[in-house]
């Protein structure tokens, strides 16, 4: 896992009109977050969407690649996301439909989570 500071910058400006747009370096590699919540991960200079049970038929009906990465034991493990289209930086239609497609699947994810529970104060 690896992203170039030019491909997040790139990505950065691509990605201007999503609010509270955050990207943060992670293991090598870095995730993009609206108002908190991760939809994408940026990693070896390719822009993954976040997927689930709703988005995943819809990715994998136009053909997206899922992420995957290999293990100590040479296993690949995959994880639900899913690889943008290259047409997304040509397109801006297609841009803000796929984005839209991965932030509503954060949004998902988030209403599923279960509230953190507030931290017990020490007794003093």
């Amino acid at each position: 896992m690896s992203i170039s500071a030019g491909y997040i910058e790139s990505v950065r400006e691509l990605l201007a009109f999503v609010p509270e747009l955050e990207i943060k370096r992670m293991f090598g590699a870095a995730g993009a977050t609206a108002g908190g919540m991760m939809f994408a991960i940026l990693d070896d200079d390719e822009l993954w969407l976040k997927g689930d049970d709703e988005s995943r038929p819809v990715y994998q009906g136009e053909g997206f690649e899922q992420f995957t990465y290999p293990t100590k034991d040479g296993e690949r493990m995959s994880m639900s996301y899913w690889k943008a289209p290259a047409e997304i930086w040509d397109d801006e239609d297609a841009l803000r439909r796929w984005i839209g497609v991965a932030i509503d699947t954060a949004l998902r994810a988030k209403a599923k989570s279960k509230p953190k529970k507030p931290k017990a104060k020490k007794a003093g």
